[in-house]
């Protein structure tokens, strides 16, 4: 079976395919429950059916009055550019992995399958569009640790076979540090601390040795840091 819970459509019908590891309203109750108990949550959803799971769940959280709490969606690697505006209305942070995408681009879209034109993998560039506040992370040791490797991944799309996964769906360099950086500090809720250079904040910087927001972006996964303060 797929190795996620993702709804298709096959002769003019959903079909669902992959195994959640919660039912939808163990997911409902769990929020609820940490909701209750002013516990920000970080749920795993991997395809559509997954995803629409979850928001469910999100939007009773914020139904009950957890307009503040931090809501994430680790993954989404197979999901619908309409779950996108969702989890914007929602105020719903996507932490988001491709560099996975690099050795298993091709498994996921296995997933995805063919003749799913609802379907998208890893869409970066329609959540960003959408409002969705993305941050990128590692997802070690599933996946590459290099930060470099990880956001050449974002932007260019490029897997290990040489292809392209859904270019279409690729971000810029600039947005690409801004999800590893000042994004990734707000979806841990930390943005008033760190993730961003201004007054007030602690002094976290690197010095690379090469401009990657303005260079190509091939040589981004080369840079190397030249000093961290």
């Amino acid at each position: 079976p797929d190795g996620a819970a993702i709804d298709k459509v096959e002769d003019g019908c959903v079909v669902h395919r992959g195994t959640p590891f919660y039912s939808k309203e163990e997911v409902h109750d769990l929020a609820a429950r940490a909701a209750d108990l002013q516990i920000d949550l970080a749920i795993h959803a991997m395809g559509n059916c997954a995803i629409d799971g979850v928001l469910d769940a999100y939007e009773h959280v914020r139904r009950s009055g957890s307009e503040h709490s931090l809501l994430r969606i680790e993954h989404a690697f197979v999901a619908e550019k309409r779950q996108a505006d969702r989890m914007a209305d929602l105020g719903v942070d996507l932490v988001a992995q491709p560099g996975l995408a690099y050795d298993w681009g091709s498994l996921f879209e296995d997933w995805r399958g063919e003749g799913q034109d609802h379907l998208q993998v890893m869409p970066m560039r329609s959540m960003i569009d959408a409002g969705v506040r993305v941050s990128l992370a590692s997802d070690y040791p599933c996946g590459p640790y290099d930060p470099a490797h990880i956001m050449y991944v974002a932007v260019t799309r490029k897997m290990a076979n040489g292809g392209r996964i859904e270019h279409e769906e690729a971000i810029s360099a600039a947005e690409a540090l801004r999800c590893y950086t000042a994004n990734a500090a707000a979806a841990l809720g930390r943005e008033e601390l760190e993730g961003s250079i201004e007054p007030g904040k602690r002094g976290n910087a690197l010095v690379l040795d090469r401009d990657i927001v303005q260079g190509d972006p091939d040589d981004i996964r080369n840079m190397r840091v030249d000093m961290t303060f």
